[in-house]
């Protein structure tokens, strides 16, 4: 159940995973890949947890475009195929202890479970759009949406923008610390030190151990 590209399902776990979030995140891999060409040479474990992380964050930008998302945001990941388990999502991008996944930095795991590793990046996405506090850290982030008066579509669109333009600053070694660094100097390129998103990515990168 890696990339999904045929998107059968077993019948058991999954049905057929064509839902759009599924089909978005696969796409975002290729995204990644053609911009940021990890490979087996130069790459390492924190690489392709970014690589996951970034399709997970394209799942959730497509989502909300294309549907409207007027109750709301979906921070979760594939609760229209999974049939069992996992209390019937594959990852929860606001909680992702919900489903035994790590969301600081310290939680990281070493054993190259990607899927899970990624989960650290969603928190802090999520901490950067919405706000909320950290539960391990305790650190409060206001997050760009009531940092910008509640303006949760501009805040949508800064962090969306943000980072597809990101992409273009990542190397095939790119670890969570160069990520952050990337996302920083694009932020700081294109809204400026004093702008709410460059503030309050670093309070959530802050929050999330980084």
């Amino acid at each position: 159940d890696g990339a999904f590209w045929f998107g059968e399902g077993d019948g058991v776990r999954s049905r057929s995973v064509t839902a759009l979030d599924v089909c978005a995140h696969e796409f975002g891999h290729a995204v990644f890949e053609a911009i940021v060409q990890p490979n087996a040479r130069q790459s390492n474990v924190q690489t392709y947890a970014v690589n996951e992380h970034v399709a997970d964050a394209f799942a959730l930008f497509t989502e909300r475009s294309l549907l409207n998302e007027s109750r709301g945001w979906n921070w979760t990941m594939g609760e229209e195929v999974i049939l069992r388990g996992t209390r019937g999502v594959m990852r929860d991008m606001a909680n992702p202890h919900l489903l035994g996944m790590p969301d600081h930095y310290s939680e990281v795991r070493g054993d190259n479970d990607q899927h899970d590793n990624a989960c650290v990046l969603n928190k802090f996405l999520y901490l950067w759009i919405r706000g909320g506090v950290h539960p391990q850290s305790g650190r409060i982030v206001n997050g760009m949406t009531r940092a910008l008066g509640g303006d949760a579509e501009r805040a949508f669109g800064m962090a969306r923008d943000s980072y597809y333009r990101t992409l273009d600053d990542l190397t095939p070694a790119v670890c969570f610390r160069l990520f952050r660094n990337a996302l920083y100097a694009e932020l700081l390129r294109s809204y400026g030190p004093t702008s709410e998103a460059y503030k309050q990515a670093r309070a959530a990168f802050a929050a999330i151990g980084l």
